[in-house]
């Protein structure tokens, strides 16, 4: 015959052994670290004008910093970027919602600076009623090599690419 004390003991220590080894299994993925270097903004793409989607009314677009964590792995790094926007009105009657798509192109370059892989992406927003500026912050992610880096830069128009 067990004891109440003894049992409880026992069942205690296989829970704590059982969180122990689930805990351990988040380990063998790599912790993401900064890098915010490894992603570079092409200057002539760090601003852009387009027009809203529905009344044509004519925004600025500006990046307006850029964050990066990576992910190395044996052959490739896989990026993750937050992108801040500064999104404005240009004209002052800004009564109507303005709905926008802002297009980006993003590159993954190798350490030789040749492209390996690029891609455009669009993101919707809108600004709202009596509003002239937003600072929304936009996310997305490419696969670089080891050696490589991400360029980003904004367009006036979505690109489409084979």
């Amino acid at each position: 015959m067990t004891y109440p004390t003894a049992l409880f003991y026992t069942r205690f220590a296989a829970i704590s052994l059982s969180l122990v080894m689930l805990s351990g299994c988040s380990t063998f993925e790599p912790d993401p670290i900064g890098c915010n270097e490894r992603v570079t903004a092409l200057e002539l793409g760090a601003r852009s004008s387009i027009a809203a989607l529905e009344t044509a009314e004519p925004l600025e677009v500006r990046l307006n910093g850029v964050s990066a964590s990576c992910v190395n792995y044996e052959t490739e790094t896989y990026i993750d970027i937050n992108a801040g926007l500064k999104i404005m009105r240009m004209q002052s009657d800004i009564e109507d919602v303005a709905q926008l798509e802002v297009p980006f192109v993003v590159a993954a370059v190798a350490g030789d600076d040749t492209v390996v892989e690029h891609r455009s992406l669009g993101f919707k927003m809108a600004l709202s009623h009596n509003k002239r500026t937003i600072y929304p912050v936009v996310e997305f992610g490419i696969t670089v090599p080891v050696d490589g880096r991400a360029v980003i830069t904004l367009t006036p128009d979505a690109v489409k690419i084979n």
